[in-house]
């Protein structure tokens, strides 16, 4: 996707900028982009809300924000804010609908990182505000416009596998699906950043999950071509990749291998993701080129993503362009998936 420019700055507001928490995603992800040429070019930090209006004036002086930017402790103040356009959620999940709620109603423009919210009753009622307050909608999955997806999807819409039998390690839009949850590891070690464990915690979460599906026919599947995606905690073998993901074709095969993380959407420079096509015709493996755009080049490696999903609401908001991101309603399309397939695991 090419950096796209707009006339007039995007206005945007903040949620969740700590001052004391530098590592988090919103200072990893989000300021990354937005204060670069290209983030510039198309938005401007007008405002910030955290916890509390001292909270926001700290993050305002931890970052060297513009002393107008405004500082809001109240979700309901921020959206009473005719100079905002756009409002970002970058807090813990469980605060995502009620700092929003009120932006969303008021027909402003809003981001919120992944999940939309902590059940899919809140992520379908913010939907819903959404759609009656006529705002654009936003949500943080930004791994379908991450570099290497779209390399894959270009060698897809090619033909260079023919059209796709099965794939194992992704989850697109399924016609029908089924999962297999197992909680096989419940003490789990909280360490620091050296390795030290602190402490052990008890988690109730599933860490061995398997999901089997199907998808409708369509121009790069066959009718009732087969998913099957296994993910398990704890470290790989040694020498083998975190993350692996095959697409399996009528001509070929495409490989894709992540040696160190399980997140295609944030890609380390020092250890790129592979692509490989096996042409079934020749029996050779060729190793695909890709890359991050230049502009993408730039950022560090978490707010890449990130940035592809501003520069398409950019796009959207100064073209009328059809959105490339996931909307709030995909978003409870993919929570009423998660939904359906945890209730199995609970009962």
């Amino acid at each position: 996707m090419a950096a796209t420019t707009t006339t007039t700055p995007i206005r945007v507001a903040l949620i969740g900028l700590s001052s004391s928490a530098k590592t988090a995603w919103a200072s990893r992800a989000h300021l990354p982009y937005l204060l670069s040429a290209p983030g510039r070019a198309k938005y401007q930090i007008v405002a910030l809300l955290n916890s509390s209006v001292a909270a926001a004036r700290a993050a305002i002086t931890a970052y060297s924000l513009p002393p107008s930017t405004r500082a809001y402790g109240d979700p309901a103040d921020l959206a009473a804010d005719a100079d905002v356009d756009l409002v970002v959620c970058n807090t813990r999940v469980d605060k995502h609908y009620e700092t929003v709620l009120a932006s969303v109603r008021a027909g402003k423009d809003v981001f919120v990182e992944w999940p939309l919210a902590q059940d899919v009753e809140h992520a379908r009622g913010l939907a819903e505000a959404a759609r009656v307050g006529g705002g654009r909608t936003v949500v943080g999955l930004q791994g379908g416009l991450a570099a290497p997806t779209l390399k894959v999807k270009a060698l897809l819409e090619e033909g260079r596998i023919g059209r796709v039998l099965s794939s194992e390690g992704s989850i697109g839009e399924l016609a029908s699906v089924k999962g297999d949850f197992h909680l096989q590891r419940p003490d789990v070690p909280l360490t620091d950043g050296n390795g030290k464990v602190l402490r052990t915690v008890r988690s109730d979460v599933p860490d061995l999950i398997s999901v089997a599906g199907k998808w409708d026919e369509s121009a790069v599947t066959q009718q009732n071509a087969t998913l099957h995606f296994r993910l398990r905690r704890g470290q790989p073998f040694p020498g083998e990749p975190v993350f692996e993901w095959t697409i399996y074709g009528e001509k070929g095969e495409i490989r894709i291998i992540s040696p160190k993380s399980a997140f295609l959407q944030v890609s380390d420079a020092t250890v790129p993701r592979v692509i490989e096509i096996h042409d079934f015709a020749t029996d050779e493996v060729t190793k695909v080129e890709w890359d991050w755009e230049k502009w993408q080049n730039e950022l560090p490696h978490e707010a890449r993503g990130i940035g592809a999903l501003y520069e398409g609401l950019a796009e959207v908001k100064a073209t009328g362009a059809k959105e490339k991101y996931l909307t709030f309603d995909a978003a409870v399309k993919r929570h009423e998936l998660l939904e359906g397939l945890l209730g199995e695991w609970k009962a």
